[in-house]
């Protein structure tokens, strides 16, 4: 069982509200605040990956962020509706790992340790079975794992909301199960169809203390997700921390916030500072 208060403090840089501040100017906010690891994340349907040059020369990135202080310790790897393991067409899937295999090689090349994936996108209502969407999504991460495997680093499959593949923890089980070294990024706004701290205690009950490698932290109102920070939603976060705890998690705690569509306030990295010491460091 971990502490909490080991526990780092990191921003996704989906809070600098793109790819256009992906410079050393944003991230001397994440310095101001003192957070010292960031996630890479841009939306890949608006081309951010190639705008930022990520898939030929990461360093420029991975410098930007140096040269405040900052680490970028984890990348979310591309994913969009067509960017999906879930595509009914074979060759879109196969156009997915590519794709996905691709930025993952240039996040290792730069250092990074953990790469998060979506085990799926919006073509669910495609599969006539539940049973054959999980099994066609267990097939094809297979092959991202192959290549994590193979370049040293860990792969981290997201739980999605709604419909989507891990949205429920027997799938998630069934998924880690089925590769021995395959860890969970916990996102804990991504509970729709279940409480997060259920979800949790599901995972404890499955004896997969120690398979949480990342975590993607914002609050909702648990029905929908807000990205919104802890706290300004509905998340029992004192049970989260806990089972968070029992399950051995001893990673980066990444706050994915962005500015939710029915407030005008946008986050700041100061807001994630000072966030962390009010529900983490101060509930202990």
């Amino acid at each position: 069982m971990t502490n909490r208060n080991s526990w780092r403090l990191g921003a996704s840089t989906c809070i600098l509200c793109g790819c256009e501040n992906h410079t050393e100017q944003g991230f001397e906010a994440y310095s101001r605040a003192k957070i010292k690891y960031a996630e890479f994340t841009v939306p890949v349907w608006t081309g951010a990956f190639e705008k930022l040059d990520f898939y030929n020369h990461p360093e420029k990135v991975f410098e930007a962020a140096k040269s405040c202080g900052v680490t970028i310790s984890s990348l979310h790897a591309p994913f969009s509706c067509e960017i999906s393991f879930s595509h009914p067409d074979e060759n879109q899937r196969k156009t997915a790992v590519e794709t996905i295999n691709r930025a993952i090689s240039s996040a290792a090349r730069i250092g990074i340790k953990t790469m998060v994936l979506h085990p799926s996108g919006a073509h669910y209502e495609n599969y006539p079975e539940r049973s054959i969407l999980l099994s066609q999504s267990i097939k094809h991460v297979g092959e991202v794992y192959a290549h994590c495997e193979a370049l040293g680093v860990t792969l981290a499959v997201e739980n999605l909301t709604g419909r989507g593949v891990c949205g429920i923890p027997s799938e998630m089980i069934a998924m880690l199960r089925a590769y021995p070294n395959l860890k969970v990024c916990f996102d804990t706004n991504h509970c729709t169809h279940i409480l997060p701290e259920d979800y949790l205690d599901a995972l404890i009950k499955a004896d997969m203390q120690g398979r949480i490698a990342a975590v993607h932290i914002s609050d909702y109102d648990l029905c929908e997700e807000k990205h919104r920070l802890p706290g300004d939603g509905k998340i029992n976060w004192e049970s989260v921390l806990s089972k968070l705890e029992e399950l051995d998690f001893d990673g980066v705690f990444m706050y994915e916030i962005s500015k939710a569509t029915d407030r005008e306030e946008i986050y700041t990295p100061q807001m994630v500072a000072d966030n962390f010491k009010e529900v983490v460091l101060m509930n202990n």
